[in-house]
């Protein structure tokens, strides 16, 4: 699987050796546990012999086509938080065995001996995937090193992977829910989302602000009562903010850790040749 990211010439081989063993593994895993919690749940279906526990294939069969296509279609590299990751993997798949509990309780109450071992072979399947993506994640994405010349460090990963999305947390209010700002070659991201009854989400606004119009970043402290607005419309809380100035006017980010999104913005507008003051 081709590399779908630009990356600096320096960097070439060793991002090609991070994606080929991240995709791969993380391939491998999730198809492999798939096949595996299938496979166990038509086991169970026909030991049971009672095909109304066929109602179980609603719980695992949605779930397995959704995980092959977010790993097959490269879905994970538009969120690369490892959370992100681990929900979808692990969250998910954590559902699935009980689709094969159900024919095999079923089972039970027929008379049959239950096999218990399938629940077992499922469980240990879904668990395997989740620590191999665990492990995927930081075989691309690394951690920090301490090593300023090293990719593995958060900082020089953002410059030497310029085509590579990263992507931070924004706190705001109560009232919304999976506040997010990307950067990856061209733009800073955005996008504001709200959850009504806790379940359904929508989007209340959203923004884009192309590297190449930033001339400057800078941290500072929003005031209570003194919130200014992301988007024209949604106040910032209270708190520290990183500060992107423009030649149109300046765009506060409530990003929870300020530091190193200011530091990776600094090394993206570096790695485009932008002379942007460091961030103070």
């Amino acid at each position: 699987m081709s590399q779908p990211f630009a990356v600096r010439p320096e960097w070439q081989a060793e991002f090609e050796r991070r994606w080929s063993r991240a995709s791969t593994t993380l391939t491998v895993a999730v198809v492999g546990s798939q096949t595996v919690v299938l496979v166990t749940t038509v086991i169970a279906l026909v030991l049971s012999r009672w095909w109304a526990a066929a109602l179980s294939v609603l719980l695992v069969v949605p779930i397995a086509a959704y995980l092959l296509w977010f790993v097959l279609s490269s879905r994970y590299l538009t969120h690369p938080q490892r959370k992100w990751w681990m929900l979808r993997v692990a969250g998910l798949g954590a559902l699935q065995p009980y689709g094969v509990v159900f024919p095999v309780v079923l089972s039970a109450f027929q008379g049959r001996e239950p096999a218990w071992v399938l629940v077992v072979i499922a469980v240990v399947a879904v668990v395997a995937a989740s620590l191999a993506t665990w492990s995927a994640h930081g075989m691309l994405y690394g951690s920090p090193a301490g090593d300023p010349t090293s990719p593995a460090d958060p900082i020089a990963l953002a410059a030497a992977a310029p085509g590579l999305l990263l992507e931070h947390d924004m706190r705001m209010h109560s009232t919304l829910r999976d506040c997010r700002v990307s950067m990856d070659g061209q733009a800073l991201r955005w996008r504001l989302r709200a959850a009504s009854g806790g379940l359904v989400r929508f989007t209340v606004g959203s923004g884009q602000l192309p590297l190449e119009h930033i001339t400057g970043i800078r941290f500072a402290r929003v005031d209570p009562g003194a919130e200014p607005l992301l988007d024209g419309r949604v106040p910032v809380p209270a708190g520290p903010v990183v500060v992107v100035a423009t030649p149109y006017g300046e765009v506060p980010f409530a990003v929870r850790n300020p530091p190193l999104f200011a530091a990776q913005l600094h090394a993206r507008l570096q790695n485009l040749g932008r002379q942007v003051p460091t961030p103070h």
